[in-house]
């Protein structure tokens, strides 16, 4: 199954061009020179000069476009930038676009981006070891740890793929996942057996001693295309003619940036740090001007190969002992009471606990009780979510403000919510603004933590580069600081989504709120015990339903990051 929807995403991607001519026209803004304005997201690399030199010997000019290239912190952040439309086209590795296809974002390869020499010993690519190094040859990478810049991408499966290929066992290989930059020094200090590196780095690992022991690119497919230009499916559809356009000038700038070398050592030196002396040492790319459906299947087929057939067992035998644990949890529900083990009066058998909710649900009380409850959660979550994201960020971007919150956060933070609840009733009385005040205040701490550890963890390197290259404030959170702290966020978010209901229902069943809490009072108030039961069972469905739904939120939010891939087995 994995295998056949990840290489099905090859004919998605490598045939989008064929059916773009049939779409509707531009839509997009204009300039007073009546050009289309467009934005790309790309990497500061070398991989990307031929857009550079494009944009210099104005081939997008003559298409019509006036092209902006926005820098990312990499491939991660500009994915989800171009489905959410920040980009109407971006540069990724293939590996990346094939994955994000899979997990079910519709991206279109629109023109080629690089590939391989071809040549082993004379690649952009390569894996090194440090001097010194008893690694000489791809088969010694068994049992090593080797660094790759991302987990389960195309640098570990065409590294496993040339290791198989030599006749080792690439499964023992440890990998670990470094940005580049700091590869060379995680060589030198043993943190790393092996690293696998780009240009320039290549040649600043050599320079510092490295050895190249095998060249992944060129030994997987002389040929292979490496990474590619996209943009998204609703783009594509939607503006056909300036797809076509783009694609028009990329294939010229290919073209140019094959036929022109020494112009493309020239431009990398305008948008990276490297001098005329790093840049005539670096070994460039290939720019095919054609898309290679061929490197497309070969890296589908890297992608899948050895397909975890054993790991989709664990979880259907997983998913088959949690159905039998759920059920024999009912039977227990059953049984103790009809066997006197517990007082049926106060606790009755799961049979009559349901039979009580099938009446309830079938009363207009309970579903206006839901519904409050739903309601009061909803709003307490979002303005909690909300005002944690911005106080988090402002607080966490600032060391000084951080220094200076430090002690009230840690006060405020162990500080129970329903300590809040007299407090609450002086104020609102039974009002549902009374437990939404419980509710925020839970919350907003879950939340506000998380987002600060998401902002201290923002790579030095990312944001020195952020600097060097003078991003503003807005561009700075939104490409450096946000990418980093979203998964923190939404971990956040999972942890506030569970704590507001249980301080929604909280606050309804103490304060007497209208809501699900409240409905759970009056049924103890009356005696009526299976109904009372029959309630608590739909806050405990609650809580699942809210559970899955923020898990299901953190994965499609979170599509792009290393958490949220399938294992790629070698």
């Amino acid at each position: 199954m994995v295998r056949t929807r990840i290489v099905r995403a090859v004919g998605v991607l490598a045939a989008a061009t064929l059916a773009l001519s049939a779409c509707g026209g531009s839509d997009d803004e204009q300039t007073a020179d009546g050009l289309d304005q467009v934005t790309v997201g790309i990497i500061p690399i070398l991989d990307v000069a031929p857009i550079y030199l494009g944009e210099d010997q104005g081939f997008f000019e003559d298409e019509g476009i006036d092209l902006t290239l926005e820098s990312g912190q990499g491939g991660a952040a500009i994915l989800p930038g171009v489905e959410s439309g920040q980009f109407e086209f971006g540069f990724s590795n293939n590996t990346s676009l094939l994955v994000a296809k899979d997990k079910g974002i519709d991206v279109r390869i629109v023109a080629a981006g690089n590939s391989t020499t071809g040549e082993v010993g004379a690649d952009f690519s390569a894996v090194v070891a440090p001097e010194g190094s008893d690694i000489a040859e791809a088969t010694d990478l068994e049992g090593k740890r080797v660094a790759v810049n991302t987990l389960n991408n195309i640098g570990s499966t065409t590294i496993n793929n040339a290791v198989r290929e030599a006749g080792g066992d690439p499964s023992s290989i440890e990998y670990v996942e470094l940005a580049f930059p700091d590869m060379p020094a995680a060589l030198g200090n043993g943190q790393v057996d092996a690293a696998w590196v780009v240009e320039p780095f290549v040649t600043i690992a050599t320079g510092q001693g490295a050895t190249p022991v095998l060249y992944n690119f060129a030994e997987t497919d002389p040929e292979l295309m490496v990474a590619s230009y996209f943009t998204s499916a609703k783009t594509a559809e939607a503006d056909a003619d300036l797809v076509e356009r783009f694609a028009a000038a990329m294939e010229k700038s290919l073209a140019y940036a094959a036929e022109n070398p020494d112009e493309v050592r020239r431009i990398i030196q305008t948008y990276t740090s490297l001098d005329a002396e790093a840049a005539e040492a670096v070994t460039l790319p290939a720019f095919p001007t054609e898309i290679d459906e061929d490197s497309l299947t070969l890296l589908a087929e890297l992608a899948v190969r050895r397909s975890p057939a054993a790991l989709t067992g664990l979880l259907g035998s997983s998913a088959v002992l949690g159905l039998l644990g759920v059920l024999g949890l009912l039977a227990l529900l059953e049984v103790l009471p009809r066997a006197g083990v517990v007082d049926r009066r106060f606790f009755p058998p799961f049979s009559e606990t349901a039979a009580a909710l099938g009446d309830l649900v079938a009363t207009s009380a309970f579903w206006t009780a839901l519904g409050e409850t739903l309601r009061g959660w909803a709003i307490g979550l979002s303005v909690a979510a909300g005002a944690a994201v911005v106080v988090g960020l402002v607080i966490g971007s600032q060391p000084w403000l951080r220094a200076l919150t430090a002690s009230t956060v840690e006060f405020l933070r162990p500080i129970p919510s329903v300590a809040l609840i007299p407090m609450a009733v002086l104020l609102y009385g039974t009002q549902m603004q009374a437990t939404l005040i419980l509710v925020v205040y839970a919350a907003f701490w879950q939340m506000l933590v998380q987002v600060l550890y998401g902002v201290q963890d923002v790579d030095p390197v990312a944001r020195d580069t952020a600097r060097s290259f003078r991003f503003g404030t807005v561009r700075r959170v939104r490409s450096v600081l946000w990418p980093t702290a979203l998964p923190y966020v939404m971990t956040g978010f999972r942890l506030a989504a569970a704590v507001a209901l249980v301080l929604e229902i909280t606050g309804e069943l103490i304060i007497g709120s209208p809501g699900l809490g409240r409905l759970l009072a009056s049924a103890q108030s009356a005696g009526a015990v299976d109904t009372m039961f029959a309630v608590v069972l739909v806050t405990g469905l609650l809580g699942i339903l809210v559970n899955l739904g923020a898990r299901a939120i953190e994965r499609r939010t979170m599509r792009w990051h290393p958490s949220q891939r399938r294992d790629v087995p070698a």
